[in-house]
């Protein structure tokens, strides 16, 4: 029956630009027409060179021009190019500082959550409460704990687990870590309210009957807290299970609590959690 408990209580758990010219109109005279026609291409051919060496000049000029804009922009890109690549390299850096003191704030977030084993004592400051049971408890060290979880994934954490040999009243505490893209810090009842569907699925795989559930609410740390009281049969014996949880922003604390026959023991076994400070 000890193991039995055991299993079932470790199993519960997104612009042109137009340019225009004007021509000269000259006297209708043959003679004038002769002369003017001589003149006009005599004009023509000195506007041509002047014309050409102004080209040529203008064209060497803007030559010129357009190298050194050619050079400034170069340099330019260069200027901007190292000036990014600088930027570049500080972001890169200090991302690398900020991840690893993230790992580091994390791991040790993370150890205060999984909390510690002192005899027959389980504190935890990062969720303020440590509880003391008596002789008659049998405490998993953390070891015995270990094999109970995934090596591969850290987010669901068996961390404390004690059974009374007399009257198999148990509890057994599981650590979540919350999604890394969850904002808002974590509400009980929500979590609750998560736990409902699968609540005592277990108990039936394990040969218990007459699984009844219900939401509910119980009182430790001096606070009301949110619950899911769970009732069945085993052979002659009536099984009594309470689900709640305690909240931290990155993490919840799962408690299930049981015992047999006598329901009141869960909420006797749930008064001798304390507050720290």
């Amino acid at each position: 029956m000890k193991r039995k408990l055991l299993i079932v209580m470790l199993s519960m758990t997104i612009a042109l630009v137009s340019v225009g010219c004007e021509g000269m109109v000259l006297p209708n005279d043959p003679i004038m027409n002769l002369y003017t026609d001589k003149d006009n291409k005599e004009a023509e051919e000195i506007e041509k060179l002047t014309s050409n060496e102004d080209t040529e000049e203008e064209d060497s000029e803007k030559d010129s021009e357009k190298e050194d804009e050619e050079k400034d922009s170069k340099k330019k890109d260069k200027e901007e190019t190292t000036e990014k690549e600088d930027s570049k390299e500080d972001k890169d850096e200090e991302k690398d500082d900020k991840d690893s003191s993230n790992k580091i704030d994390d791991a040790k977030v993370k150890e205060l959550a999984k909390g510690k084993i002192d005899g027959q004592t389980y504190e935890n400051e990062y969720f303020n409460f440590k509880l003391t049971l008596g002789k008659s408890y049998e405490v998993s060290s953390e070891a015995e704990l270990a094999e109970d979880n995934d090596p591969d994934d850290d987010s669901v954490l068996s961390v404390f687990y004690a059974m009374n040999n007399n009257t198999f009243t148990s509890i057994h505490m599981t650590l979540l870590k919350l999604n890394a893209n969850t904002d808002e810090d974590p509400n009980e009842h929500l979590v609750i309210m998560g736990l409902m569907p699968h609540a005592g699925e277990s108990l039936e795989e394990e040969g218990f009957t007459d699984v009844k559930k219900e939401l509910d609410t119980v009182t430790y740390l001096g606070d009301e807290h949110p619950s899911i009281s769970i009732s069945a049969k085993y052979k002659t014996m009536t099984y009594y299970q309470k689900t709640t949880c305690i909240t931290e922003p990155g993490y919840v604390m799962i408690i299930n609590s049981a015992t047999l026959d006598d329901k009141t023991a869960i909420d006797n076994l749930l008064s001798k959690m304390e507050e720290l400070n």
